[in-house]
């Protein structure tokens, strides 16, 4: 009975929650069948957030492609959901966006469950997933990545605690065990709570004190527990008004305990902080 009530709802959420792909398999198989096999799991969420105050050379562009692909290919098998969102600072056309929606990728049947499905319904769901593969959503995510313009200076403003804040509403709706935020960003906040920089030079930060300013501007967060990977940290620009910014080893470390601090208090945990590269993969 339970599980029956449990699929009505996720059957509900699927079917009317604009978000979202269409279900391959609410289409194709009987509602008791997927309700007995728990077939509309979702394991992951992946979150992937872009600051567009940040330059992105065709190296990092690639290794931040790769490291979201091998990750998505590693969970082709589980069901998993893919959202990108762009941000900068809150002026028109650069506010948060949402460029990348709800991109639904279902479980695949076991070979015991395959057996279980008649032929012609199990053509059709073939047919229909290969439609959102790991591989269409990958390139779905290329595409995204690609669309987003960053590291353009005429965005002298970056609110990332508030849009990080935005995101973190969202990212907390998910109902996955494994909830994945990876953000491509400078991580140098430069908005009126704070500024990370002074006199046209990244600062080395009080991170005590910056993180009671946060506390004070209401500017922590709820991320539901996700595991967050962050790529660019500490990397601006090597023109115009950033030329011969200088980001000495002493800043970076204050500038990782900051945000490794923060994400604890946002319920997050922060794994990697790439500096600009991550050392380790998405997991």
């Amino acid at each position: 009975m339970y599980k029956h009530f449990l699929f009505s709802l996720l059957l509900l959420f699927f079917g009317a929650t604009a978000n979202a792909s269409e279900s391959c398999i609410t289409k194709n198989l009987d509602k008791n069948f997927i309700a007995e096999n728990d077939l509309l799991a979702i394991d992951t969420s992946v979150f992937v957030l872009l600051d567009q105050t940040t330059p992105m050379d065709d190296n990092l562009r690639s290794k931040l492609k790769t490291s979201l692909a091998d990750f998505l290919k590693d969970r082709d098998d589980v069901g998993y959901t893919l959202d990108g969102y762009s941000y900068s600072s809150f002026l028109a056309g650069q506010y948060m966006q949402h460029g990348l929606k709800g991109v639904l990728h279902e479980q695949v049947l076991s070979e015991k469950l395959r057996n279980q499905v008649v032929k012609k319904d199990l053509k059709s769901l073939d047919s229909c997933q290969k439609t959102k593969s790991t591989q269409v959503a990958i390139k779905k995510l290329d595409a995204f990545i690609d669309s987003v313009s960053l590291g353009d200076e005429k965005l002298v403003k970056s609110d990332i605690m508030e849009s990080f804040g935005k995101a973190a509403n969202e990212v907390s709706k998910s109902k996955a065990q494994n909830k994945i935020v990876v953000i491509y960003s400078d991580m140098l906040e430069n908005s009126s709570i704070t500024s990370f920089y002074a006199s046209n030079a990244v600062r080395k930060i009080d991170h005590q004190k910056e993180l009671a300013l946060a506390e004070k501007s209401g500017m922590f967060a709820d991320f539901g527990g996700a595991r967050v990977y962050v790529m660019g940290a500490g990397l601006v620009s090597e023109t115009g008004k950033s030329k011969g910014i200088y980001r000495d080893p002493k800043m970076m470390q204050a500038l990782k305990i900051f945000w490794t601090e923060w994400f604890k208090r946002s319920n997050a945990e922060l794994v990697e902080f790439g500096t600009p590269e991550m050392l380790g993969s998405i997991q």
